[in-house]
């Protein structure tokens, strides 16, 4: 989904009641959403009303839509040129930024703990975290300093992420059955 369609979206969930977003709501919910496609998304938000009298949020539409079969591209990052005006708004953005973070360890700490055969490799060489809960879902970032990130620990960390996503999701087709 384009920010475009995150507006387009958000827009469309004012009619429910969902208060009118700002520049901040539709950057981390495009962050949040950019893999899934609008039209599935507009389905899910609608879904989620007939179901539930909350406001919807990005899980309540991700838990809705299918998984993107193809790798995701990466995030785009924040235009540059749409900086904050004084440091009221720089505050705002990093308070935006550390809560969509914070919301991305927390899910990938779920995936790999939900799978406890694979969140026990967390106790292996290079991580040896003494218990697999101590992991709290970071996972450092792909590229450092404009180079590719080969870290043995990010690597072990993508490897027990896809694993364990993978298992969840060979698990939920084995539920459709």
């Amino acid at each position: 989904m384009s920010p475009g369609d995150i507006i387009g979206l958000l827009a469309f969930a004012e009619g429910f009641g969902v208060p009118k977003a700002t520049q901040a709501d539709i950057d981390a919910w495009h962050h949040a959403l950019h893999q899934l496609d609008s039209d599935e998304a507009r389905i899910a938000v609608i879904m989620h009303y007939r179901e539930s009298a909350d406001a919807v949020m990005p899980a309540d539409i991700w838990s809705r839509c299918r998984v993107p079969e193809t790798p995701a591209a990466p995030v785009p990052p924040i235009d540059p040129h749409r900086r904050p005006a004084g440091p009221e708004q720089w505050h705002r953005m990093w308070e935006d930024a550390l809560a969509v973070a914070g919301m991305d360890c927390e899910e990938r700490r779920a995936a790999v703990l939900s799978q406890p055969e694979i969140a026990a490799r967390l106790r292996e060489p290079p991580l040896e975290y003494k218990h697999p809960d101590q992991w709290n879902g970071f996972i450092p970032p792909e590229l450092f300093d404009g180079e590719r990130n080969g870290s043995p620990r990010r690597e072990a960390l993508v490897s027990i992420l896809e694993d364990a996503v993978a298992a969840s999701l060979a698990a939920g087709a084995g539920e459709d059955r």
